[in-house]
């Protein structure tokens, strides 16, 4: 037997993820709705900068990894030099074939100073 939208059920740990990793904003662009164009928001581009995350195993990281992050509302900086921020309010959910793919969404970025 075959369930359906099992994924409802999944939930993602936001904190658990984004708490130990800093993250470093790269670019941003509109984000614009698929089907009618309508300007939303703002997509972060980010890159892990560090991962503090414990995987059980010390030779797994997320360093390097890419992330858009959704944010409602905001406009886009049309040229930003690379900084370190914190996502607020991250809400995450994991998709793709393999379940290894994340759509981000946040209510907002906070710049941060170093690498904590």
């Amino acid at each position: 037997m075959s369930f359906k939208k099992l994924s409802a059920f999944k939930q993602f740990d936001n904190q658990g993820f984004f708490g130990p990793k800093i993250l470093m904003a790269m670019s941003e662009e509109p984000w614009l709705d698929f089907d009618s164009g309508k300007k939303l928001g703002t997509k972060l581009n980010v890159v892990v900068w560090q991962d503090h995350s414990d995987y059980g195993d010390p030779t797994i990281t997320n360093v390097g990894q890419t992330l858009s992050v959704k944010i409602a509302g905001r406009e886009p900086q049309q040229i930003i030099t690379p900084h370190l921020v914190r996502l607020i309010n991250p809400e995450a959910t994991i998709y793709g074939e393999y379940q290894n793919q994340l759509s981000v969404r946040a209510d907002d970025v906070e710049d941060i100073e170093g690498g904590e």
